[in-house]
């Protein structure tokens, strides 16, 4: 009985963990922890993403062969961008373009 009982908490358990995974695809939320507010989005920054009137194309030159810091600064461009998108309601669009590609 108590094999049986345990069996059921552990897989209670585990069901509870893969539906917080599950859910923490649809919620978009993000906590700044450092002290001088380093990676929060200020709120004049928000109003005018969210009321944009045209969609605003963003062209970002870097893409391609990149060293470790510059990847690094592909990808946190990227999540900025990503965030920005959001916070316009997809207003606002992005490409990673490698530089001087497209010309002769």
């Amino acid at each position: 009985m108590l094999s049986t009982l345990k069996k059921f908490w552990m897989l209670s358990l585990v069901l509870l963990v893969v539906l917080a995974i599950y859910l923490t695809n649809f919620i978009n939320a993000s906590v700044d922890l450092t002290e001088e507010n380093k990676f929060s989005i200020q709120s004049a920054t928000k109003e005018l993403l969210q009321n944009l009137n045209e969609t605003v194309e963003v062209e970002v030159l870097l893409a391609g062969n990149l060293s470790s810091g510059f990847k690094k600064l592909q990808l946190s461009t990227k999540n900025l961008l990503e965030n920005y998108r959001s916070l316009s309601n997809g207003k606002l669009t992005f490409t990673f373009t490698k530089p001087g590609e497209g010309l002769n």
